[in-house]
């Protein structure tokens, strides 16, 4: 996931080629964040945080554009319902240091900086956290390549991901996760997520893949979050319409812009 950060560029110039029997898991993991990526995106997308028998419903729209680096920038705006109406959440990529994330409540007129200690936190009460927000890089993680299998029909690599740095473990609250990659598409399929105790914490599935024909590239319209550690607590994120290539301004991406509600 994390949430489907896309960035193109001409397969013949940044992709590499590789013949799937020397795979790395470091090489499988790269291919798959840069297989599946569009120079600009934008999501409506609706949220459902369920609490056993009850459900949150949120809507929010999304832009995402990368840089010439790579790194990826997004912007997220809640539209409903009233309560978090115009609350925004913005995130700025790095190669070379920790990403910025703020967050923009309009009760309070004020943009609040995430810090890196708080990423762990809760992303707006749901069940995924402020990490779980940001596509990472491939230098925060080791890979190991564990095995194949099958999931939902679809050959999958499996891969342990443990952060490089005692930094990066503490601040994003994760000793390690297993990521299943589909060979076919080179996308996630799945991701189980520990903490540093070895704990199995949460799962997140994506499903009902889409492949964007303007951009060649796939998407999992269909995303969920499940806290094992409590029964009943999920997160479901539905993709409802979807734009690719269309030419985001780079002010979308600004504290400035954060904080305009309509």
């Amino acid at each position: 996931m994390s949430l489907a950060i896309l960035c193109f560029l001409t397969a013949a110039i940044q992709f590499p080629v590789y013949g799937d029997q020397d795979l790395t898991a470091r090489q499988i993991m790269q291919k798959a964040d840069e297989d599946n990526k569009t120079a600009d995106s934008t999501y409506l997308l609706t949220m459902e945080i369920r609490r056993g028998d009850s459900k949150r419903v949120r809507k929010m729209k999304m832009w995402i554009k990368s840089n010439d680096q790579g790194n990826d920038r997004s912007l997220i705006r809640f539209t409903h319902p009233a309560d978090v109406k115009g609350t925004g959440f913005l995130t700025i990529e790095y190669s070379d240091r920790d990403d910025d994330q703020w967050l923009y409540l309009p009760a309070l007129k004020k943009v609040r900086r995430i810090a890196s200690s708080s990423k762990g936190g809760s992303f707006m009460g749901s069940d995924l956290s402020y990490a779980d927000m940001s596509a990472g890089h491939i230098d925060d993680y080791s890979y190991k390549l564990m095995s194949s299998e099958m999931i939902d029909g679809n050959d999958c690599y499996v891969i342990e991901e443990t952060p490089a740095t005692e930094e990066i473990k503490k601040d994003e609250g994760y000793g390690k996760k297993i990521t299943w990659v589909r060979k076919d598409i080179f996308s996630t399929v799945q991701v189980k997520y520990y903490d540093k105790h070895g704990n199995y914490l949460k799962i997140m599935k994506f499903s009902d893949f889409k492949e964007l024909e303007k951009a060649g590239v796939w998407i999992a319209t269909h995303v969920v979050m499940i806290d094992e550690q409590k029964e009943g607590n999920k997160t479901v994120i539905s993709y409802d319409e979807i734009e690719v290539n269309t030419g985001i301004s780079d002010d979308f991406f600004t504290r400035r812009y954060l904080t305009k509600e309509n």
